[in-house]
């Protein structure tokens, strides 16, 4: 089972409905608003580490910025370095710009940008370059239970 397949099973075994988003260059967005909003609702997952080797997972806006000064003071640590390239491809088999939060389930501490709040769906990765999963936010929030702070 690949990570795509992985993560639609933990949606359906969860009954929570979803869409497959697949983004291409063929497939443009009609005007600026449009891209505007997509990003705006699109999640990015960040991963990082504290100084006790605790994990961290952040999710953001695509078109944010995680405030590093924010992020240290949730997590309670004065010192947070993102994990490396190989760890995240090697020990937990992701996809660099693919991760979804649903990959990291139980794997560490869920914060979620407050940004994120006023959406009522958000776009999430599919593990899969290219193809994201639309959900209700209110279920990606059942299903990872985070901390929601201003991160970005």
């Amino acid at each position: 089972m690949n990570q795509k397949e992985k993560i639609i099973s933990i949606l359906k075994e969860n009954n929570i409905d979803f869409e497959i988003i697949k983004r291409n260059p063929e497939n443009a967005f009609k005007n600026e608003k449009e891209e505007n909003d997509f990003w705006d609702q699109a999640v990015k997952t960040l991963i990082c580490y504290d100084k006790k080797k605790n994990i961290h997972i952040f999710m953001i806006p695509v078109s944010a910025t995680l405030n590093q000064v924010a992020a240290r003071k949730i997590i309670h640590s004065n010192k947070m370095r993102f994990v490396s390239r190989e760890i995240l491809m090697e020990e937990f088999q992701l996809i660099i710009g693919a991760i979804s939060p649903l990959q990291m389930l139980g794997k560490g501490n869920m914060i979620l940008d407050e940004k994120l709040n006023k959406f009522d769906q958000v776009t999430i990765s599919s593990g899969e370059l290219g193809s994201g999963i639309q959900i209700k936010k209110s279920d990606l929030i059942l299903l990872v239970k985070p901390t929601i702070s201003n991160i970005t």
